[in-house]
């Protein structure tokens, strides 16, 4: 019992190592007299509460950030999506579609003011051209300041098929409407056909067509183009829900191109009217461009640029007419006056100036009798030259292509002509196979002696004895035969004869009659000849006065 004595006696001393010693307690008690080791310490705790309220700062604003970010997601304007597409690819007959390009490069100007979100569209056939827009439409969300918009954009040719519907022409469409694209068509496989992914029926929906730049074409076979006067019965016959539709023209005219402005007179100012113009001189500048505001400001602009400029009137025809819908924020910094016309002359012109003197001069030589054909494409070339100097940048590669196919084709023609050595026995042959030119013909034709006139013997006061008593033919009719030449250009021709100095113009040999009559038969009455620029006389074959 005694040896667990002290084992005892360390646990009740309440530690584990045993007895303290006498310096662990000295130590102690020293620490508890002590008054610093319970002292707080001021800074550290100051510290700490400062980076908590940091802390607690940043995380505030943080959550203040996101939830702001999301009310500017919830609240932001946003864009309206604008799928556009222009054609350009056309050959003969059909005329280029004169700055289209360069209309879809005004309307990139609204993606970057953040006014649409512009989605451009390769229209290559009529199949893979409508396939593309349709997958695109099912793919856009509705933008807008209602969020419920969606704007189409087509520029290409339209025209009337044989079965009187109008149509688009596609691009390298040929003058057959078999590859043309139905109006009707176009609506219900973007806007009614039932497949998966459609557009609701809810979105609004705005299709722009800049379709009429051919009034007539008689190499497609176009006397008239009614494709405008078609457009306001196919629309109402549909009954879309929610679609309006913008031509460009109404019927019976024509949308204009303009270099001076740099695109179509329609696509320059609807550019303009799309940026917030619209909402500024025909709206309530409320920030937003409507409908309406859009179609007033296009038919006073586009009127007034075409009656001062074009001495002609396009107004652009919205169907239905009553329709409104807001489209995209307005931009209040936009300007309203158009630019300056520009002044630089196009060098193409020069080029073209020379082909048509080079047109001139073949066709003296009457090139269409022997290459008719040839002959026809050259002016034919030489017509589209210019059509497509003002066409836009779009054609320069057709341009330099076709410049090159007229000079090759000026060359053949010029080395088909007639050659000089084929033998010509009279004036006219001559003539005909181009031995001489106009002037030299004439000139010949006039030095020869049959075409000398004879003054007409109705004055009294000029009648000599001879003259009266000169028999004619009972119930001869007397007869003029055409002067080639006036009286002046008789006169030049003769005052320019050289003639001996001092020295009278000789009169020339006496002309002799023979005039059978009753009282003078086979006598001969010798004359003077006549005062130049008269007419010569001659009665009917048998009867006749002839001069010798």
């Amino acid at each position: 019992m005694s040896g667990q004595e002290p084992h005892s006696g360390a646990g009740k001393s309440g530690s584990w190592r045993g007895r303290k010693s006498p310096a662990a307690s000295r130590w102690s008690a020293a620490a508890k007299g002590a008054g610093w080791a319970q002292q707080p310490d001021r800074s550290a705790e100051s510290a700490t509460r400062w980076h908590r309220i940091k802390v607690g700062l940043w995380l505030l604003l943080a959550i203040g950030l996101i939830a702001g970010f999301l009310v500017y997601l919830m609240y932001r304007p946003m864009r309206t999506p604008l799928l556009m597409a222009a054609v350009t690819r056309y050959a003969p007959p059909w005329p280029p579609n004169a700055w289209a390009q360069e209309d879809l490069q005004g309307l990139t100007v609204l993606d970057r003011r953040e006014v649409a979100s512009c989605v451009q569209l390769a229209w290559e056939s009529h199949d893979a051209g409508l396939r593309q827009l349709r997958s695109q439409l099912d793919a856009v969300r509705p933008g807008g300041p209602g969020r419920n918009v969606v704007i189409v954009y087509l520029s290409m040719h339209g025209a009337v098929d044989a079965q009187g519907r109008p149509c688009l022409v596609p691009p390298g469409g040929a003058a057959d409407d078999r590859d043309w694209l139905p109006v009707r068509e176009l609506l219900q496989s973007l806007f009614l056909e039932d497949r998966p992914g459609r557009m609701p029926d809810q979105v609004r929906k705005l299709l722009i067509l800049d379709s009429g730049r051919i009034s007539s074409n008689w190499g497609a076979g176009i006397l008239y183009n009614g494709f405008a006067e078609r457009l306001p019965e196919l629309v109402g016959d549909l009954k879309v829900p929610n679609l309006a539709v913008l031509n460009s023209t109404s019927p019976g005219q024509t949308a204009w191109a303009s270099p001076e402005l740099g695109g179509s007179v329609f696509g320059h100012f609807l550019s303009r009217a799309m940026q917030g113009a619209a909402d500024v001189e025909q709206g309530n500048n409320d920030g937003k461009v409507s409908l309406q505001e859009l179609s007033r400001y296009l038919a006073a602009h586009v009127r007034q640029w075409t009656v001062e400029n074009r001495a002609d009137v396009q107004i652009p025809l919205l169907l239905p007419a009553d329709l409104d819908m807001e489209l995209v924020y307005a931009r209040p910094s936009v300007g309203t006056t158009s630019e300056p016309a520009s002044s630089t002359p196009d060098p193409r012109w020069d080029a073209i100036a020379r082909l048509w003197l080079r047109h001139h001069e073949l066709a003296r030589s009457r090139p269409y009798r022997l290459c008719p054909l040839a002959w026809e494409t050259f002016q034919h070339q030489l017509l589209r030259l210019e059509r497509l100097t003002l066409a836009g940048a779009a054609y320069d590669d057709e341009f330099r292509q076709t410049k090159t196919e007229v000079a090759v084709l000026a060359d053949r023609l010029a080395a088909l002509a007639a050659p000089r050595r084929l033998p010509a026995y009279t004036l006219p042959l001559a003539a005909h196979f181009g031995w001489w030119g106009e002037e030299e013909t004439e000139r010949v034709g006039q030095e020869s002696p049959w075409n000398e006139a004879e003054p007409a013997a109705d004055a009294a006061s000029t009648s000599t004895p001879e003259s009266d008593a000169q028999p004619v033919a009972q119930g001869a009719r007397r007869k003029r035969l055409p002067r080639r030449q006036s009286r002046r250009a008789t006169r030049r021709r003769q005052a320019s004869r050289p003639r001996p100095p001092n020295r009278p113009r000789p009169r020339g040999p006496p002309r002799i009659r023979r005039a059978p009559s009753p009282r003078q038969s086979g006598t001969i009455i010798i004359r003077p000849p006549p005062r130049p620029g008269r007419g010569a006389w001659m009665t009917r074959p048998g009867n006749a006065s002839i001069a010798c």
